[in-house]
This record gives structure tokens, C-alpha cells and sequence, in this order.
């Protein structure tokens, strides 16, 4: 995630938070980030399972994204969390999950800073 973000606060400042849960959304393991946000990522995946509770619904390269501080636990917009299902066999046997303040969401160029904005 640091190496392929645009924004400075994302690969310098390290505002983010990374982490893989159980199949259950037991956080399991988790990065380099701020702690709250690694914190939060168990419930922003405990919130998928519960919406999407049949299993059918949930394939393989699937990945969710919220910002809804009611789902995960994120404090305003610019917090984003992406979710994704780790597969073996046809079966959820963790997630991976990654959470961080995006700057820039709706901002003309990436990182929101443009000579051109009135």
C-alpha cells in the first residue's frame, strides 16, 4: 500500500492500517499504520459478513470499500476501508484488509493539490 500510494501522507506519514482476520473477522495479524485504524479493520469486516451473510453472494476477487462510519468504524470520508475474501477451495478462510485517509476523494488531480482549482 506505501509503495503504490500517490499521497504523501499515505507512503510518508504512514496513515493507514493493514491487517488479515480469520474467516470469522478475528483480526489474525496486522501491519505498519496507525494503531486505531488497524484497530478498526476486524469490524469494518465483521460489518460485511453480517451484510452479505449468504455465502453465495461473495466470490473470489471480490473486494468491498466503505467509508460509512456505521460500517467499520471509520471517522469521516476520507477514511476508506477495503475489504477482500482469501479463498481456498471455494471457501472464506480470511480476509485481508486495509484502511487509510485518502486526501484526495473528489479532488481533480491525485493528493487534491492543483494550481488550476478556482
Amino acid at each position: 500500500m506505501r509503495k503504490t500510494a500517490m499521497s504523501a501522507i499515505i507512503y510518508e506519514v504512514l496513515d493507514l492500517g493493514t491487517g488479515i482476520t480469520d474467516a470469522d473477522g478475528q483480526i489474525a495479524s496486522s501491519g505498519a499504520g496507525i494503531p486505531s485504524f488497524i484497530g478498526m479493520l476486524d469490524k469494518a469486516v465483521q460489518v460485511i459478513i453480517k451484510k452479505f451473510s449468504d455465502p453465495t453472494m461473495i466470490r473470489p476477487g471480490d473486494v468491498f470499500s466503505t467509508n460509512d462510519p456505521w460500517y467499520g468504524g471509520v471517522t469521516h470520508l476520507n477514511d476508506v476501508v477495503f475489504v477482500m475474501p482469501v479463498f481456498i477451495e471455494n471457501e472464506i478462510v480470511a480476509w485481508t484488509a486495509n484502511t487509510a485517509h485518502w486526501p484526495d476523494i473528489g479532488g481533480m488531480y491525485p493528493g487534491s493539490l492543483s494550481t488550476d482549482a478556482i
